[in-house]
């Protein structure tokens, strides 16, 4: 079966395979080289994947957005959440299956290992460290939807949000320290 179902974020894995987190059919897909579209996950496991990544042993990270957690497959498809409590939402710093997040969206990862989290309701970005730790990398003011990392290791953010009638669009670097640099901005009514 191959029909996708708002799918909202795609990848490549090592093996040139394409990872598609599936929406609303609550599914990573995977699409290989020769066109053939899989689902590697079990059946009601996820709910609203929002964000798939592979990190360089070829683990999947993954954004289950409306149960709260981050997960992860390893390559041989063992599951664990990395961070999170699923289904308990909130705003908890510390180690990571005692965090809670709110409706996190995007996720992206680094070199030394660390997962860092848009997480999208309480407007903040989240660091989960290798060492399972989570804390807040910084606050934003827009509802942030996604994020990459540039080439000096800075966070880049996509906000939006409609406010006083006006739909607003913002993209910003967090640098290092925390601080906030905005590189565009756009207002429409």
């Amino acid at each position: 079966e191959s029909r996708f179902n708002g799918p909202r974020e795609i990848t490549m894995d090592s093996q040139g395979n394409l990872l598609i987190a599936d929406f609303y059919n609550n599914s990573i897909r995977k699409l290989s080289p020769n066109g053939m579209v899989g689902t590697i996950t079990e059946k009601g496991t996820l709910d609203r994947p929002s964000s798939v990544r592979s990190d360089s042993r070829g683990t999947l990270i993954i954004a289950d957005t409306f149960n709260h957690v981050i997960r992860s497959i390893s390559p041989e498809g063992n599951q664990a959440i990395v961070a999170g409590i699923p289904g308990d939402r909130g705003y908890v710093n510390g180690p990571a299956l005692q965090a809670k997040f709110d409706y996190h969206f995007d996720i992206c990862l680094d070199s030394k290992g660390n997962i860092f989290v848009v997480d999208r309701d309480n407007r903040m970005i989240r660091r989960i460290s290798p060492d399972g730790i989570v804390s807040t990398v910084g606050r934003v003011d827009l509802c942030p939807e996604g994020l990459c990392l540039d080439r000096e290791g800075n966070l880049i953010i996509l906000s939006a949000e409609r406010r006083r009638g006006k739909d607003q669009t913002r993209i910003e670097r967090m640098n290092s320290d925390g601080s906030i640099t905005q590189i565009v901005s756009d207002e429409t009514p």
